[in-house]
């Protein structure tokens, strides 16, 4: 078990110098070509003229000139720009938030979806890297605190960064400015739906990340047209499907943790339509996990003990537990992997960032902030304020994730 890969994933240790020249060439046309795709798809300032006055658009490229000045190129590693393609192609048209389904043998929509790269100008200033705009079909209300839903849009923040003080500034730094808003929201400056542009004010935010080696699963087998344009990331294979799981639970997971870190009395305009875009998140995630859970299952992507383990809760109608079999697996072997990984760098004297699993570090930071808040230890930060500072957090138990 400890020497298998996840859907096919394999490492680039031990190939033969032709072989290692070889991927290492299709990975750059790869990467160079998603980068040209997601500028592509990305918000550019300039489509604003017609809604903001020039003076501020000014304004805000040299704010970007500057900020920029002081950072490390963008996606450096390729791996970044890879992954955030890989991302918008599956929000977009792999159904990753669950919006797609079949009944009856009917291909049915609950909702829509469009996605966005974010203008560079709110990816650096709002750390947005694209959002999503979901529209429902049928509006969902929630009777406890009488609201209506038609529309929420999602903002992300796409990483392959495991580092453990990375993670935790991620998910409690949600924007660079000063604007008081409730805890893991951020907003946009260009916001941009069809016909329909300008600010928007209040989006929650999640921090969606896997590691390398996944990245370099969808470089493998990613198709690639002579012009550079990227056309198919496969998005329906056994890799894809685990990665649509991995996504999806951070996301769960990251609401539980804003859900968390609302205030007891929602008393503000602000905080109950926070509450009402959380609630329409949860609703959107209960579907789409379990349509994943079932896919992952159809198509074999686990070991047949997982698999026997996953179809008995099913079959005995506990869906959540179904779901947690497969996270719980998921979270072991991506752990296993990049150890791994990480032993088999060290032979050839190379070294892998970051401490651990993104896809870890990111679900067991989120656990420990939610056990923190339920626990009153964050309630200082649970109020509609500036959330432009990192909480420098540490848990006090070291039960490990994994064993939970």
């Amino acid at each position: 078990m400890r020497g298998e890969r996840l859907a096919g994933q394999e490492t680039d240790f031990g190939k033969s110098e032709r072989e290692v020249k070889r991927d290492l060439g299709r990975k750059v046309l790869v990467s160079e070509a998603a980068q040209r795709e997601a500028e592509l798809r990305e918000v550019q300032i300039d489509d604003f003229k017609e809604i903001y006055p020039e003076s501020k658009l000014k304004a805000d490229k040299r704010y970007l000139m500057k900020a920029e000045s002081y950072m490390d190129e963008r996606n450096a590693n390729g791996a970044a720009a890879v992954f955030e393609q890989m991302f918008l192609d599956g929000i977009t048209a792999g159904a990753w938030l669950g919006n797609v389904g079949v009944e009856n043998n009917e291909v049915v929509t609950s909702f829509t979806v469009d996605a966005r790269g974010a203008a560079r100008y709110d990816d650096v200033r709002h750390k947005v890297d694209a959002f999503a705009t979901l529209k429902f079909k049928e509006p969902i209300v929630d009777e406890d605190y009488d609201t209506t839903t038609s529309r929420v849009v999602l903002g992300f923040d796409v990483t392959t960064n495991g580092e453990k003080q990375a993670i935790q500034e991620k998910l409690t730094k949600s924007y660079n400015d000063q604007t008081e808003l409730p805890f893991g929201f951020s907003h946009l400056d260009y916001y941009e739906n069809n016909q329909e542009k300008g600010q928007l004010g209040l989006l929650p935010r999640y921090v969606i990340g896997v590691s390398g080696y996944d990245v370099r699963a969808i470089q493998e087998t990613a198709q690639v047209k002579p012009s550079g344009k990227i056309v198919n990331f496969g998005l329906h294979s056994g890799q894809n499907l685990i990665n649509r799981f991995k996504v999806l639970s951070e996301i769960r997971a990251e609401n539980e943790l804003y859900q968390a870190m609302l205030p007891d009395n929602l008393d503000s305009d602000i905080l109950q339509q926070a509450n009402a875009s959380l609630y329409a998140v949860d609703q959107c995630l209960h579907g789409a996990l379990l349509k994943c859970t079932r896919a992952i299952v159809k198509a074999g992507c686990l070991p047949k003990v997982i698999t026997q383990e996953v179809e008995a809760a099913e079959k005995s109608g506990r869906g959540t537990k179904a779901r947690n079999i497969i996270e719980g697996y998921l979270l072991r072997r991506s752990q296993e992997i990049f150890a791994d990984e990480a032993n088999e760098a060290k032979l050839y004297g190379r070294q892998i960032i970051g401490g651990q699993d993104t896809f870890v570090q990111i679900m067991e930071t989120c656990r420990e902030l939610t056990d923190a808040a339920y626990a009153g230890e964050l309630d200082e930060y649970r109020g509609v304020m500036t959330h432009n500072h990192g909480i420098e957090f540490e848990k006090d138990d070291e039960t490990d994730i994994m064993e939970a």
